[in-house]
């Protein structure tokens, strides 16, 4: 259903599409033309998978397009994949040698019955929370029925205007350029280097973005003048409806303060293997909740408050490359491996992840995230904190990370702690904080891809650095 419906699409199609970065700027007012020369192009070879590498550009959009159309499976290779590690998928499964051009006619995969199933839309990659990658098979139907979902309780048409500068390769953003095609919704393909001039001059209606985004706002709006900020809705987002937060979890403090710049802030919830799980909407938002569970599914969570979802079909209906384990526990039953709990009148709360669990030796269980949460409103400076483990794993510490090391900031936290220790006595006492003049960032292995925090990688660096300085509680 999502090939045909996306063929009338784009034959429909009239609103103005801008793709603009600091190497390319390109209005396409003849959406119908260009994909259907590469629809052509397509057509004339029998093979039925295409590779591309999933570049931020015009080129991957209309190869997607045109793939969707012409029947074909496309391959997305995610712009940061290896070189070494491309070369050896592509001798493992038969792909032939990515061309010059961008991409490449596959006659062959892997042996999988599924890859070839009538409802396979594309294979994708994601690195989702476990930092290593994986291979998706994401449903034609299962797409279909999100987009559906998403355009009639977000009233998303054909006044709107979508602003993104995400990779191509995250299929979420290819899901939400769909939606737009099919709502005939105007589309600004930007820089995230050159965001608010873009956002300025495009005035968006709606936006997906990450906490990271939000948090860049907030820092915007700190610097400019006070009478600027006041009038930031006019001046940056005046046309916004909503913007959701989503891939990674946002602090309560930064909700509040974007509700206080006027901007309609919505937190949701997704599992790249099942889709979105839960969402606030314009009409039902609870701040500080990830929202109600969608009504295509069912919910249910076990007595650790793991939330397992239920759902025919799902968005992705199995791996084709790098499978984890214990994700898939029955006939279209995804466990998400987060913690959820009620938080009242259908709305949840994610308070952590089994993977991230710390298990005391007297066998209680916390969630780092639950006490991290504790710390919100604390100005860190641009600097982070995580919850570990001490060396010997007896004892609990939290960690302040930050390049530019401020002792005020340190101190707060301190006295913060303090207090956190007496309200949670019956879990258990962070022992000690410890300061380490380091920023938490992907490139050094504490954050993972999507944002969110990479305890393992955080445990590496600091058993290797000397913090600047560490308190007993």
């Amino acid at each position: 259903m999502l090939r045909k419906t996306l063929k009338k699409a784009v034959k429909k199609y009239s609103s103005r599409i801008t793709f603009e970065n600091d190497t390319d700027h390109q209005t396409i007012d003849n959406l119908y033309d260009r994909v259907t020369l590469r629809v052509w192009e397509l057509e004339a070879n029998q093979e039925q998978f295409v590779a591309i590498k999933g570049k931020n550009d015009w080129f991957s959009i209309e190869m997607d397009l045109a793939c969707l159309i012409a029947g074909k499976t496309l391959i997305v290779f995610p712009e940061h994949f290896k070189n070494e590690d491309l070369s050896v998928f592509i001798n493992q499964h038969a792909i032939d040698e990515i061309a010059s051009q961008g991409y490449a006619q596959t006659p062959t995969l892997i042996n999988d019955k599924r890859i070839v199933d009538k409802d396979v839309s594309t294979l994708v990659f994601s690195s989702g929370t476990t930092g290593k990658e994986k291979g998706l098979i994401i449903s034609e139907s299962g797409s279909y029925n999100a987009i559906k979902l998403f355009i009639e309780n977000f009233s998303i048409n054909s006044a709107d205007r979508y602003y993104t500068f995400l990779p191509f390769s995250y299929y979420q953003q290819r899901a939400l350029i769909y939606t737009c095609l099919i709502q005939n919704c105007e589309i600004f393909i930007g820089d995230r280097k050159a965001f608010i001039g873009q956002m300025m001059a495009f005035k968006p209606t709606w936006l997906v973005m990450p906490p990271v985004f939000w948090k860049g706002l907030l820092l915007y709006a700190e610097k400019i003048p006070q009478s600027m900020r006041d009038n930031l809705q006019n001046e940056l987002t005046g046309n916004l409806r909503f913007g959701i937060t989503a891939m990674a979890p946002i602090a309560d403090s930064d909700l509040h303060k974007l509700i206080d710049l006027k901007i309609n802030i919505i937190q949701t919830y997704a599992v790249t293997e099942c889709g979105i799980v839960c969402w606030n909407t314009p009409e039902k938002n609870q701040l500080g909740t990830v929202g109600q569970p969608l009504s295509d599914q069912a919910l249910s969570i076990d007595e650790q408050g793991v939330a397992y979802i239920t759902r025919d079909p799902l968005i992705a209906s199995g791996y084709f490359y790098g499978e984890e384990q214990g994700v898939y526990t029955a006939k279209n039953t995804v466990c998400t491996g987060d913690v959820l709990e009620d938080a009242g009148n259908g709305f949840y709360k994610i308070v952590g992840r089994t993977k991230d669990a710390i298990i005391l030796p007297t066998g209680k269980k916390i969630h780092p995230s639950r006490i991290e949460s504790m710390l919100d409103g604390v100005a860190l400076n641009n600097g982070s904190i995580a919850v570990t483990f001490c060396q010997d794993k007896s004892m609990v510490s939290l960690n302040y990370f930050n390049e530019n090391y401020d002792n005020q900031v340190f101190d707060k936290i301190l006295t913060r702690v303090s207090n956190i220790n007496s309200s949670i006595s019956d879990l258990c006492t962070i022992s000690s904080v410890k300061a380490y003049e380091i920023n938490a960032t992907f490139e050094n292995g504490m954050v993972t891809r999507n944002g969110k925090t990479d305890r393992n990688g955080i445990a590496k660096i600091i058993r290797e650095l000397q913090p600047i300085k560490s308190e007993f509680v």
